[in-house]
């Protein structure tokens, strides 16, 4: 089978991902499956060899291990805020308040609006603090997951002191230096320069 022409079949890896994911509950090991189920189907017998550069090169490209460090150290952080008992205070604090489930997904809310620095962090600190409160009250956690991971990355985003304002303005039109029929769509998002067409036009510096 050629490689480079699967057709349907290419879907085939990311469906048993979901499969894997069921069975066994476990996403590292079924990413893993699936991603070596991809290189079967894409080089065949030979596919060993390919698998394991591909490992060697994720694991030596420098984004990664960056991204991987990052997270080490917020998991840190957080085995920090559990042993020294901060999300437990923070939670008998909470208690006080909340009384039903709308109010614990109001503080949830509510912490991720405060925890702006990081998405990540935001995530991870909401999370401790508030999770044996939703237990009490019978929160879902789906419901829970939910509220906490669309509040940390917008509010990331929105405000200006944050890790996600500067990836994003590296990531700008002026930055990357994109012809202006590639920067319209983005530059249309933003509120202040969709109110008019000067505006939209000298946010977009290359229409005039």
């Amino acid at each position: 089978m050629d490689g480079g022409n699967l057709g349907i079949i290419a879907l085939i890896p990311m469906l048993s991902f979901f499969v894997f994911a069921f069975i066994t509950r476990r996403c590292v090991f079924s990413i893993l499956l699936s991603g070596i189920l991809g290189f079967l189907f894409y080089y065949g017998a030979d596919f060993f060899e390919p698998t394991v550069q591909a490992l060697l090169d994720a694991a030596c490209d420098a984004d990664n291990n960056y991204i991987v460090i990052i997270c080490l150290l917020f998991g840190c952080f957080v085995q920090l805020l559990r042993q020294s008992n901060g999300a437990t205070a923070m939670a008998n604090w909470a208690r006080k308040y909340v009384k039903s489930e709308r109010q614990v997904l109001f503080l949830t809310w509510l912490c991720g609006v405060i925890i702006f620095i990081d998405d990540y962090l935001s995530i991870l600190v909401t999370a401790n603090t508030i999770l044996s409160i939703a237990d009490e009250k019978k929160t879902p956690r789906e419901m829970l997951c939910y509220i906490i991971n669309t509040t940390s990355a917008p509010v990331c985003l929105i405000i200006p002191i944050s890790a996600w304002v500067v990836f994003s303005a590296a990531s700008s039109p002026s930055s990357l230096k994109l012809p202006c029929w590639a920067t319209r769509p983005w530059v249309f998002t933003i509120p202040s320069c969709r109110t008019s067409s000067t505006r939209f036009c000298a946010c977009c510096s290359c229409c005039s």
